[in-house]
């Protein structure tokens, strides 16, 4: 009978212990929730601007590529093709966030990124490419 009135002794004197830390240590914990708090509704304000959709197949734009561009297009691999569209049809985590302690936006590359993403990989023919070469890789890969 006498461990009954103890056990909410100890409960009580827990309870009163932790109202004194939350007290103590209350702006502390305000930082810490409106911080998760501002990293929440930057996850879920993030407006991803979808330019560019993905096609079912990209089979006619991969013939179109390699018969109108040529090379590098025609040595592509099956492998380098998925690279290739998931460049062109992907999200990146390129947007500044307004803070520094907030999380990057997902945004699709633009087209002047996309070429600085391909021309180290395929420096050798892609590096002559002039702006009308590119326009027409544009062209096939929106359908302009």
């Amino acid at each position: 009978m006498r461990r009954s009135g103890i056990l909410p002794k100890i409960f009580l004197l827990l309870a009163l212990v932790v109202i004194v830390l939350l007290y103590n240590h209350q702006v502390e914990i305000r930082n810490i929730l409106l911080y998760n708090t501002d990293r929440l509704k930057a996850y879920l304000d993030a407006d991803v601007q979808i330019i560019r959709k993905r096609p079912v197949s990209t089979l006619k734009k991969e013939t179109e590529l390699q018969l109108y561009i040529g090379s590098p297009f025609t040595g592509f691999t099956r492998k380098e093709w998925n690279s290739f569209w998931d460049l062109v049809y992907g999200l990146y985590l390129r947007e500044i966030p307004e803070r520094p302690d907030l999380p990057k936006k997902p945004r699709q590359l633009t087209e002047e990124e996309i070429i600085q993403e391909l021309l180290p990989r395929y420096s050798d023919p892609l590096a002559y490419f002039k702006e009308e070469h590119w326009k027409a890789v544009f062209g096939v890969i929106v359908g302009r």
